[in-house]
């Protein structure tokens, strides 16, 4: 199934949009990519969820930018997955989540 990225509501857990990676294009250039440059995409994992706050977007963003820069914007599932979190910056009571399989 690959990775997916989900915005969700915070109060009753509902997805408003979601971003496909069936290939695990995202995790695997992760995995890839220095992780002192990935401090929180560095703790993604292929079979579990991860969600990321306001608080923490603004570097989700900063880090998702970095692996568009190393993929030269070539992998699109890193590019949705960084469009998805500038949308969801500054939206009240919405998270990122990266669901694993």
């Amino acid at each position: 199934m690959g990775l997916v990225v989900q915005r969700r509501v915070e109060l009753n857990g509902s997805v408003e949009y979601t971003v496909d990676d069936p290939s695990n294009e995202i995790l695997r250039n992760v995995d890839e990519a220095d992780s002192e440059a990935l401090v929180l995409l560095s703790g993604l994992g292929a079979v579990c969820d991860t969600a990321f706050n306001q608080v923490q977007l603004p570097r989700v963003i900063e880090e998702l930018r970095h692996l568009a820069g190393l993929t030269k914007g070539e992998s699109l599932p890193i590019v949705e997955a960084m469009s998805l979190a500038e949308q969801t910056l500054g939206m009240s009571h919405r998270y990122l989540v990266f669901v694993g399989d």
